[in-house]
């Protein structure tokens, strides 16, 4: 939504950069409807007052004031800034060049975001896949082990709701696969494992430790 907002007001200032400023240089000068001295006056403006140019054609300038909005002969204006013609038609180009160069960043963004959000989703997939992988080899070695933890009975510890029958698999290597399963290690892997499985937040994890106790459990080494 950023990239829209920039997008916007980038534009609206290359819009209003593009619009030149002008100052009457004669006495009075008539603004007609239209391109030619045949068209009807809409207004007067009056020397060293400013005027914005939309537009020009032939010899005649299409401009707007804060009152209404004509065309005048060219000659009878002249740029605030003192350029010419050739160096107003130079920084023209260079405003639409800069205007295409802000969309093709706007494109760019837009296409890194969405290719970005799809391949996140696929970097998560691909990693739960892994995880899960990992989990279920069984490494019968001296130094790994893998243990499955059986919910006994149901009921609730903290605010976390559990039920008989729920089980995790927890695959453990190094010192936590030795002797008891009951240790910081396995806990820690456990309470991992039993929120990714049931969807558990992290700030009720606390519940989850809860359950690691040998009355709640029944272990079974794989």
């Amino acid at each position: 939504m950023k990239y829209i907002f920039t997008f916007a007001f980038l534009l609206f200032s290359f819009l209003t950069f593009s619009q030149n400023e002008f100052i009457v240089n004669t006495e009075l000068l008539n603004v007609r409807s239209g391109a030619g001295t045949k068209y009807d006056v809409v207004g007067q403006v009056k020397r060293n007052e400013k005027v914005i140019e939309i537009s020009k054609s032939g010899n005649w300038s299409e401009i707007k004031t804060d009152e209404f909005q004509g065309f005048v002969s060219s000659k009878y204006i002249s740029s605030v800034n003192g350029k010419s013609d050739n160096e107003k038609e130079d920084s023209s180009i260079i405003g639409w060049l800069i205007a295409i160069g802000i969309i093709g960043f706007i494109i760019v963004k837009v296409k890194k975001f969405i290719s970005g959000l799809f391949s996140g989703v696929s970097s998560g997939s691909a990693q739960r896949q892994s995880s899960s992988t990992r989990q279920s080899v069984r490494n019968t070695s001296n130094n790994s082990a893998v243990y499955r933890f059986r919910i006994k009975g149901s009921g609730s510890a903290g605010a976390v709701k559990y039920a008989d029958g729920m089980n995790v698999e927890v695959a453990v290597n190094g010192l936590g696969s030795q002797g008891t399963p009951y240790n910081n290690i396995v806990e820690k892997l456990f309470v991992q494992e039993f929120a990714r499985k049931y969807n558990i937040e992290p700030r009720f994890h606390s519940g989850i430790k809860m359950l690691f106790k040998r009355d709640r459990l029944d272990v079974e080494k794989l």
